[in-house]
């Protein structure tokens, strides 16, 4: 028999049982996985910002035998390349079951490295550890970090429109040169359970108008981290924008929404009316003065009465014209929060063909202001971009006393060393041994030799204390009588060794006040810190052997929801 085939033979009765084996291991497949909110232009999601993942799983042979919950373990890279891994539990499965990612009733996350980010899932047993399931690397590409996202809620923003002045050949108004993209979340059980999930967002829309199933299922008791969640990131900073008009009775069962807002709606405060005038208050605002009316002029729609709250600091930003209040807003902790008198997602506005300039008035006064249109977005890999960010890692970076050692210093030992192994060990052995077998003994004298003085002079240059270098950033919010601190610090380990991290506030000094009631604060987040000017959010490699790090939460033992974090 010809080597060639009897080598084939032999490779297919190997290549055959492994297959077969891999397909009888694989218990539960993941038939789909998503990355950040569903949009326009695919999935939202930014480098260097947290994003929830969904994942659909199938369960072809049972699990629940061997198993009584099972690990849904999410994997990708940071910055540097190195592995970060996500994991929540979940059920065990039965044969047959099938669970999409709306129905896990948790939410794994990952802070993604780059626009272009991959993302591994596997599942595994909580008792025995035994993989039942995993996916190859399923590629997604995200948002520039440039980009304004905006996130509809219980609503579809795919009529949002923008000023067409400036827009070139391909882009449409929705994206207004660029500069916008727009995702949505339709269903409750995507949105979710921690405020960093919408760490992409820049500008959050909650229209009540359109889909009141939506807001009735959000309000039940099962979804009370989701409503919070919401809650939490406007407190640290996010903005929002809520429309009422014909539901603003599906507030009233949703408490963290009602003290959320900087205005209460009177009960039978709604009315019909045939056309609603306007006039937006900021003085450079896009044709301040207007009317919202059907096409027919005839038919009705629904508006709300505003009543500014008077326990808090708020300004009506859009009024009719005879100072009742259309738009209302105000501070909430470190965020704001605007509340509109009638639909966004509804007739007659989302087919008024005077929205455009409307919508540039809401995301510059309600959120950010939007750079000009003719502006290009400007693209985080250029060289010539400078971000705080990363001249706050390059101060992090440098360690007092910590010598940084040149690439011509390095060159030059590299030059050293292949002489000492090249031409000087042969004419060593040559002209003085005389016995050029010898290299046996000399080369690996040679090579030992040479390492051991680098491993000891990089010991001497890096020291043997683990140093720390740290900024704090605290935000005093005296309304909501709430103090929130922001830690940026940099690790110097003089060498290679694993490490724990936690972050807790801070305990009394001098018998001055502790930051927290409790020191070990159930809201606080650690996650690594990137740089953009690299690749945006890229950087070096982590190399062949390097080894991956776990997000980890540490929960209330006396917290009933404790299963969910």
């Amino acid at each position: 028999m010809p080597r060639g085939l009897l080598f084939a033979i032999v490779s297919l009765a190997f290549t055959v049982p492994s297959v077969s084996f891999a397909q009888t291991r694989e218990r539960v497949k993941i038939t789909g996985v998503r990355l950040g909110f569903p949009g326009s232009g695919g999935a939202a999601f930014k480098a260097g910002q947290w994003a929830p993942v969904y994942v659909d799983l199938e369960c072809t042979k049972d699990t629940t035998k061997d198993e009584s919950k099972l690990l849904l373990i999410v994997e990708t890279k940071d910055a540097d390349e190195a592995i970060t891994e996500g994991t929540v539990e979940i059920p065990a499965m039965a044969q047959g079951d099938r669970l999409n990612g709306n129905e896990l009733g948790r939410i794994p996350y990952l802070k993604l490295g780059s626009a272009y980010a991959s993302v591994t899932v596997r599942v595994k047993g909580a008792q025995t550890g035994r993989t039942y399931g995993e996916s190859s690397d399923r590629w997604f590409t995200g948002t520039d970090t440039a980009v304004f996202v905006i996130l509809g809620i219980g609503t579809n923003l795919n009529g949002i429109r923008f000023p067409v002045a400036g827009v070139e050949k391909g882009d449409s108004p929705s994206s207004r040169n660029g500069w916008v993209r727009t995702a949505n979340v339709l269903d409750v059980g995507l949105l979710p359970d921690h405020w960093f999930g919408f760490g992409a967002v820049d500008l959050m829309v909650l229209g009540t108008g359109s889909d009141r199933a939506f807001w009735e299922t959000l309000a039940a008791p099962q979804h009370e981290k989701r409503r919070k969640a919401i809650v939490e990131w406007v407190r640290r900073g996010g903005r929002a924008v809520l429309s009422v008009g014909n539901n603003p009775d599906v507030l009233d069962s949703i408490k963290e929404f009602k003290d959320l807002l900087p205005a209460t709606i009177p009960p039978g405060s709604k009315k019909m009316v045939t056309g609603m005038p306007f006039e937006w208050k900021p003085s450079g605002a896009n044709e301040r003065n207007d009317a919202i009316r059907v096409a027919d002029g005839k038919s009705e729609f629904p508006i709300v009465t505003l009543q500014p709250k008077a326990d808090r600091a708020t300004s009506t930003i859009v009024d009719d014209g005879s100072g009742r209040p259309v738009a209302v807003q105000g501070a909430y902790g470190l965020g704001r929060i605007t509340v509109f008198a009638f639909d966004l997602d509804r007739l007659p506005f989302t087919d008024w063909n005077k929205r455009a300039p409307f919508w540039e008035n809401v995301v510059n006064y309600c959120g950010y202001m939007l750079p000009p249109s003719g502006q290009k977005p400007e693209k985080y890999s250029s060289i010539q971009y400078d971000d705080l960010t990363t001249r706050l890692q390059g101060s992090l970076d440098f360690f007092e006393g910590v010598p940084v050692v040149s690439f011509g210093w390095v060159a030059l030992f590299i030059l050293i060393y292949i002489i000492l192994i090249g031409p000087v060990d042969y004419l060593f052995l040559k002209k003085v041994i005389r016995k050029l077998e010898w290299t046996w003994v000399t080369f690996p004298v040679i090579v030992i030799g040479v390492s051991a003085a680098a491993y000891f002079a990089a010991y001497a240059l890096k020291g043997k204390d683990l140093k720390t270098n740290k900024v704090d950033v605290v935000d005093i919010d005296l309304a909501g009588k709430r103090i929130d601190g922001n830690a940026w610090f940099t690790l110097f380990s003089p060498r290679i060794q694993n490490y724990t991290i936690a972050v807790e506030p801070a305990g009394p000094v001098d018998g001055g006040p502790a930051w927290a009631a409790n020191s070990n604060a159930g809201d606080t987040v650690i996650s690594w810190q990137g740089n953009v000017e690299r690749n945006r959010y890229g950087g070096g490699g982590g190399g062949f052997f390097a080894k991956k790090y776990k997000y980890e939460s540490g929960t209330d033992p006396a917290d009933p929801n404790k299963d969910l974090y």
